[in-house]
């Protein structure tokens, strides 16, 4: 759940973002307000719609209104002054959490592939090599930091499920680097 937020402050660590701090709290109060309606959302208008496309039968109907969605929120999050990542993340959430999250699955089988192309081919496309070289121990120390960090999370649940130290030391080691590629 950390992800939102930090969609929404990446800009402003990176100075792209507001840095006015009334404007600041002006931009969170947005997400507040954004995601309380995307909680609400959820709950009433995306769940009806949903169940009156499954009750249709109609397969691409269901693919529709999940493109939909995700662009809607996009699109909506984007017009608040938020990035539309935060609101293609934020529409992942109110899927994933969503009954029909096995349907949404399956449909996006198909073109799971080429979402996560072209994912990477924008990031890529804003990837700023000569930053990364200018700010290279930066970002070598933030990339240490984020991997003792989960390190240190992933050592900690596996000890309160009592896992022997050794196994404990194994899963973390292992599962620290990890990336949620498949949440995409």
């Amino acid at each position: 759940m950390a992800v939102g937020p930090i969609l929404v402050l990446l800009p402003l660590v990176v100075g792209k973002g507001v840095q006015d701090p009334s404007a600041l709290l002006l931009l969170l109060g947005k997400v507040g307000l954004a995601f309380g309606a995307l909680l609400l959302l959820g709950r009433t208008v995306v769940r009806a719609a949903f169940e009156y496309v499954a009750s249709s039968g109609a397969p691409d109907a269901f693919a529709a209104l999940i493109a939909i969605v995700t662009v809607g929120m996009a699109t909506l999050f984007q017009q608040l002054g938020l990035t539309n990542t935060a609101g293609a993340f934020a529409a992942g959430l109110l899927l994933a959490n969503s009954n029909f999250r096995a349907q949404i699955a399956a449909d996006i089988v198909p073109v799971y592939g080429i979402l996560l192309a072209v994912f990477f081919m924008t990031a890529g496309a804003k990837f700023d090599s000569t930053l990364v070289l200018q700010q290279g121990p930066l970002v070598a120390t933030f990339v240490a930091i984020l991997l003792v960090v989960k390190f240190a999370v992933l050592a900690a649940a596996t000890a309160v499920c009592k896992l022997p130290a050794a196994d404990a030391v194994q899963v973390s080691l292992w599962a620290k680097g990890s990336a949620r590629l498949n949440a995409l």
